[in-house]
């Protein structure tokens, strides 16, 4: 049996469970291969085959391609495919957004290294002189400037065009000529600041000449809702909205698309789509104005510590860390735990000789003091221990001596 002479209520079984764009490309694989899709181009040769609208029926809207959640596709997806996808939901007229890269917790590396490695930039030809292409992310590492530049020159210059933002890689950064044209194109659209309605004026877009603006960046546009922002408001104050830079993605964002924190411990900043397993937060409630610094992998050993006792994270101005002395011990306490050392059961405390610290399996056994105010269970270390073991045998050698010869003089009397 033929997968297409299943009943279309299967089709959309399985359009159901696959991603937007993965239904686009098997609706295409059911209909002719890329290479047909890219001969015909624009001219509407070919049309969706039966199953293949069937599979579409599930698909909401074609004016987003988004690669960002394809992690399966990134390696496979050459230009011809690309192209494809193009050409069969006729994306000159249609597309609004294309995103070529992948989210930063999908992948390590640069920005660049993650994303479709195998397209360069001819699949993006249908694309040329589009007026409803609003948005393109084609920071990926193997794009190449001589194929892509000419397609965004040509939409740049469409009567009507509609584009406001390009996320290009940082190979092209070098390009001021290509920088200095969007900058001024920019201009030309008139963009006003979300927040106060100022205008965003020329060279203040991070574009332009200037690599320490933006660094080929619109520094004032926000990746997620391309709302703009200006420097100030009328009134002289920072316009509240003002997109923030996160290093691990590099991008823009503003306020109401995600946070962006600064690592308290060194200058990398990251929003809360990067954060991952790679971030932690202080649980210290005057940490800082937000009620928590937070801080990356690169530092956060340095200045930030878990408490291996109840779990929380604390740098070292909220919390004073009590570490085991003990080599290669990683048992480590925060103020309250080591304070409280008698209800845990695996805590770091001073031993009562050496002043040193080191948890229960490294300290040698109990000490009962008498009970008064200031008493409590004191423990001596193994290394203070083994260090007695001689001056015990010493003073109870002594201590023999003496008995016997006491016992001769009574035995004389």
């Amino acid at each position: 049996m033929n997968i297409e002479q299943l009943p279309d209520c299967a089709l959309q079984l399985i359009a159901r469970y696959l991603p937007t764009v993965s239904q686009q490309f098997m609706a295409m694989a059911m209909t002719a291969p890329s290479s047909s899709w890219v001969k015909s181009n624009q001219i509407g040769q070919l049309k969706f085959s039966d199953a293949g609208k069937v599979l579409l029926s599930e698909t909401s809207s074609v004016d987003v391609i988004d690669f960002r959640e394809e992690y399966s596709l990134h390696r496979k997806l050459t230009d011809d495919d690309l192209g494809a996808l193009l050409v069969a939901i006729d994306a000159k007229n249609n597309l609004k957004k294309l995103f070529l890269n992948m989210r930063d917790q999908y992948g390590g590396g640069s920005a660049d290294s993650r994303g479709c490695k195998a397209v360069v930039g001819h699949g993006l030809e249908c694309l040329r002189n589009s007026i409803v292409i609003e948005q393109i992310d084609i920071s990926i590492s193997n794009i190449k400037e001589e194929i892509v530049i000419p397609i965004l020159d040509s939409i740049m210059a469409s009567e009507g065009t509609s584009l406001m933002h390009i996320q290009i890689p940082q190979s092209w950064r070098g390009n001021y000529s290509f920088l200095q044209r969007w900058d001024q194109y920019l201009y030309k659209t008139k963009a006003r600041c979300d927040d106060c309605g100022g205008r965003c004026g020329k060279g203040k877009h991070g574009m332009g000449r200037s690599p320490l603006i933006g660094d080929g960046l619109q520094v004032k546009t926000c990746y997620g809702c391309l709302t703009n922002s200006c420097c100030h408001s009328n009134s002289g104050m920072w316009c509240w909205n003002m997109p923030e830079h996160c290093s691990k993605c590099d991008r823009y964002y503003c306020r109401n698309c995600a946070s962006v924190k600064q690592c308290g411990g060194c200058s990398t900043s990251f929003c809360d789509i990067c954060e991952g397993e790679d971030v932690m937060e202080c649980s210290g409630e005057d940490c800082d104005d937000f009620g928590g610094a937070t801080f990356c992998s690169e530092c956060q050993w340095e200045n930030i510590y878990k408490c291996t006792c109840c779990n929380s994270v604390y740098c070292d101005k909220c919390s004073k860390r009590t570490e085991c002395g003990e080599d290669n011990c990683e048992i480590v306490a925060c103020d309250e735990c080591a304070h409280d050392y008698e209800s845990r059961d695996l805590v770091p405390h001073e031993c009562r000789r050496c002043k040193e610290a080191y948890c229960n399996k490294h300290l040698w056994e109990y000490y009962q003091h008498e009970k008064n105010q200031n008493s409590c269970y004191m423990r001596d270390c193994s290394g203070c221990q083994s260090l007695l073991f001689p001056l015990l045998e010493e003073q109870n050698d002594k201590l023999s001596k003496e008995i016997d010869e006491l016992k001769g003089r009574l035995a004389s009397m």
